[in-house]
């Protein structure tokens, strides 16, 4: 299982100057929020970065595929659905203007 410092190290530099400036105003706009507190952490002592590079390897290791998430958000967005034939609905409609249900 990667460590967060192996997918660093993988993946290399992540965005640069620019794409922190650019990412500042969204930033501002999230702070506004009452349910969003933005913040810094910094961690120098080998036990805390120990800890959150622990559970970066945890969560890292725990993280669906990109494909994977893709289909599960997918199917989840999809919603419950209720299929009915047309002599079904039809029966549906009939009960719903009679006050009671019929099946066909």
């Amino acid at each position: 299982m990667e460590s967060c410092h192996d997918v660093r190290r993988r993946c290399g530099r992540v965005g640069g100057t620019k794409v922190m400036a650019e990412q500042l105003p969204r930033l501002a706009e999230l702070n506004e929020l009452d349910n969003v507190t933005i913040g810094a952490l910094y961690l120098d002592k080998p036990h805390e970065i120990g800890r959150y590079d622990e559970a970066f390897t945890a969560i890292w290791g725990a993280a669906l595929r990109q494909q994977d998430t893709q289909a599960l958000l997918h199917q989840a967005t999809r919603g419950a659905a209720l299929v009915l034939t047309a002599g079904e609905w039809r029966a549906f409609e009939a009960g719903m203007q009679d006050g009671e249900l019929k099946r066909p």
